[in-house]
């Protein structure tokens, strides 16, 4: 978040975005390098959608913005769900519903959407127009009312691809629907004319109850931590903390190929002048 000419502006940005891939450093001949499997990377489970949507307003189980479970069926180690689910309101008929509730008009009305946080796709256009509608509907009410079609649950899990991947093992993750809410049925994509065809995770046709492979190559990080401890200086040390998204280069000998991680955790210790660092690995392909 940050202010620009007097607008408070709020920037989001794809994870990835957090792991960089410049050099901020670079550790040769480090004495012990110790790597682990990190288990808190695996889950039996993924939930994904939204939590807040309301399925007796009229027409509301064609609501395809709720919420979808799926299993993951290489992972029986673990009985963990990752939670992805979005408090944000992308309800098409919560919109609806609370644009016919103009406060002028019911004054004295209250809906349980008062509160909440409503998000909505706009076309990148002069004037931001809400996108709705959708093409191919199958097994739908009011497709062409259709809001947030680019943010549906199933195009969502496909936007964490490269997490997720990394709990790939045989080199695929095969993700399997068990359960959804309201209408998981649904099967459409974007309007042809959308401005983001370039997002190939929210363009194409997807089924809301579709299960989902993912390639262990499309990963950008191991499952792992890397730990070691090494001299350094204060100003050196500045230099990381300034730098957290950029990556780490380290290993064992000066002979051997380098290794890559992102920062995780660093404890320095001023007196002794070592830092102790914690690293997310660089997913390298072939190694």
């Amino acid at each position: 978040m940050y202010e620009n000419g007097g607008t408070l502006y709020f920037r989001v940005e794809p994870k990835r975005y957090f792991y960089a891939d410049g050099i901020i450093f670079s550790f040769d001949n480090v004495p012990k390098i110790m790597r682990k499997v990190d288990d808190s990377l695996f889950y039996a489970n993924v939930k994904v959608g939204y939590q807040d949507y309301d399925q007796t307003l009229l027409n509301g189980l064609d609501e395809i913005n709720s919420i979808r479970e799926l299993t993951v069926i290489e992972n029986k180690t673990t009985d963990a769900t990752l939670d992805l689910t979005s408090e944000f309101v992308a309800s098409s008929y919560a919109i609806e519903f609370t644009k016919q509730k103009q406060f002028d008009q019911f004054p004295l009305e209250t809906t349980e959407f008062d509160d909440a946080t409503f998000v909505i796709n706009v076309r990148k256009d002069d004037v931001s127009t809400a996108e709705q509608g959708c093409d191919l509907p199958l097994n739908m009410v009011q497709p062409e009312n259709l809001f947030n079609v680019r943010i549906s649950p199933m195009r969502n899990l496909r936007r964490w691809r490269e997490w997720l991947s990394a709990m790939a093992k045989n080199g695929f993750l095969n993700l399997k629907f068990v359960s959804g809410e309201a209408n998981y049925q649904a099967v459409c994509q974007p309007l042809s004319y959308s401005p983001f065809l370039c997002e190939a995770e929210s363009f194409g046709l997807v089924e809301e109850s579709g299960s989902l492979i993912l390639p262990g190559f499309s990963r950008f990080f191991e499952p792992e931590i890397v730990e070691f401890e090494y001299p350094l200086n204060f100003l050196d040390w500045l230099d990381i903390q300034a730098s957290p998204t950029l990556l780490i280069r380290f290993r064992r000998f000066s002979t051997d190929p380098w290794q890559y991680g992102w920062l995780l955790e660093v404890n320095y210790r001023l007196n002794a002048g070592i830092a102790k660092f914690k690293l997310r690995p660089k997913f390298i392909p072939n190694t």
